[in-house]
């Protein structure tokens, strides 16, 4: 834990936290798991890259990747929540 994680911490505790169990959130998912995103991540993870030209070529070599249909159900599972 760093010490900016240790300090707010600290500072929830003394201002009278006594748990520390996450907040409650509300049932809306965290974007960045969509679907999508493994699709995009994984291909790309561990690679180091010398610039951001060749960051910006391989991602969109992998979004091009993406088959349209795995767009669609993606889009559609957002919506429906």
């Amino acid at each position: 834990m760093s010490d900016t994680q240790i300090k707010e911490w600290f500072r929830r505790f003394k201002d009278g936290r006594v748990s520390v169990d996450s907040d409650l959130r509300s049932d809306r998912p965290s974007t960045s798991k969509t679907a999508l995103f493994p699709k995009l991540k994984h291909p790309l993870k561990g690679k180091r890259f010398d610039n951001v030209e060749e960051i910006k070529r391989n991602v969109t070599r992998e979004l091009l990747a993406i088959t349209k249909k795995d767009f669609q159900d993606s889009f559609r599972k957002w919506v429906h929540r």
